[in-house]
């Protein structure tokens, strides 16, 4: 007998920079693939490319709809480094969306507070 796989999908929202996040936790990167555009509408999608090479061994994919500015973020599991690195990535994607651009090692404040925003959210969301 197979194991089913169980996954959780959740929307959280971002204050402020008004935007959503589409969270998977489980299941696999083509079915959140499908998920997240089926959400979005979004026919553009960054990211996009990737999906042949992601593979249920990854860990955790984020992507970025070009024309809504949705993000989507896939993880294999609830580990707490696979939430901390995603969220590096949907903090950039947020600020991308946002129109904030040139955030580097002596600007960086921004992206190093809405990072660990998003991780606490994720992280109670898994819940």
């Amino acid at each position: 007998i197979m194991k089913q796989e169980l996954f959780k999908k959740r929307i959280i929202k971002i204050p402020i920079f008004e935007n959503e996040v589409f969270l998977m936790i489980g299941g696999n990167p083509k079915d959140f693939f499908e998920s997240f555009k089926k959400w979005t509408n979004d026919t553009d999608i960054e990211g996009e490319d990737e999906l042949k090479m992601v593979s249920v061994w990854d860990d955790g994919w984020t992507i970025y709809g070009r024309i809504t500015g949705l993000i989507g973020a896939w993880f294999k599991n609830k580990d707490i480094n696979i939430i901390a690195h995603e969220s590096v990535h949907i903090a950039g994607y947020i600020l991308k969306a946002a129109g904030i651009k040139n955030i580097d090692i002596d600007n960086d404040e921004m992206l190093a507070y809405l990072t660990g925003y998003v991780a606490k959210v994720i992280i109670k969301s898994r819940e």
